[in-house]
């Protein structure tokens, strides 16, 4: 909310804004660029911290499952916490996507099951990682089930977090003593109010098709210039979609 940016502008001493939004995290580079490229701000500072609730604990009397009837009945955890959210909001829908996916293209669930393992693999890597186990195929198939089709691992996990990113125009970068970093291309899309995969439109008619065609149409790079493609893997599914969506 807004007393969280007037927190965040008052720890840091920044006397002024002259830009200022909350938005969601995926498209919160995007709406700053536009504000850098129109001359709304000179300089964005996007933030995102987060801290998990107690119900997100890791203790046995936490699980989530074992408060399935607390969050039916409108406990508290059903409307505000992330696990609330991901495994039983978003879960329902991703499982439906998930399905439909196998059905249309007679996948089996190792397409999403090595997006699983190759994140794990990474995570096995990176000391700041939660989630460090390594895991296999087998383990994969052999993780609980959330929402048919859709297991336990092909589900993140909420976690504590603070990132802060700067981004300010191409001449101002150019006095910086790091290595900027610019923006080549960029595109948001959509397909219309209600995108149900599950049970309405095609596969390659959902958001990603038209955002990667977007991008690709404003860049002369390609595919095969990609040193480092981070799509959102928050489920395996929409890994599976994004990588595909973008060739």
């Amino acid at each position: 909310g807004d007393a969280t940016y007037l927190a965040v502008q008052g720890g840091l001493g920044i006397e002024a804004t002259t830009w200022v939004l909350n938005s969601w995290l995926g498209t919160c580079f995007v709406y700053a660029a536009q504000a850098v490229a129109t001359g709304l701000c000179d300089t964005v500072l996007i933030v995102q911290a987060h801290r998990r609730g107690a119900d997100t604990s890791q203790s046995a009397v936490a699980d989530p499952f074992r408060q399935r009837a607390a969050a039916l009945t409108g406990a508290g955890i059903w409307r505000n916490s992330d696990l609330a959210q991901r495994w039983y909001h978003s879960g329902e829908a991703y499982a439906g996507w998930t399905a439909r996916y196998m059905h249309d293209y007679g996948a089996s669930k190792d397409v999403f099951g090595r997006i699983a393992v190759n994140n794990r693999s990474h995570a096995v890597r990176n000391p700041n990682a939660v989630m460090r186990t390594p895991i296999t195929l087998d383990d994969y198939h052999e993780s609980r089930e959330i929402w048919a089709p859709m297991q336990l691992l092909d589900m993140d996990v909420p976690v504590d977090i603070g990132e802060a990113l700067v981004l300010t125009t191409a001449e101002r970068a150019r006095d910086l003593p790091g290595k900027a970093v610019y923006v080549d291309a960029m595109s948001m899309g959509g397909t219309g109010v209600g995108e149900y995969y599950e049970n309405g439109i095609g596969w390659t008619e959902l958001s990603p098709w038209r955002a990667m065609a977007g991008m690709w149409n404003r860049t002369d790079l390609g595919v095969d210039d990609l040193d480092l493609f981070f799509p959102y893997d928050g489920f395996t599914v929409g890994a599976v979609q994004f990588t595909e969506a973008a060739g």
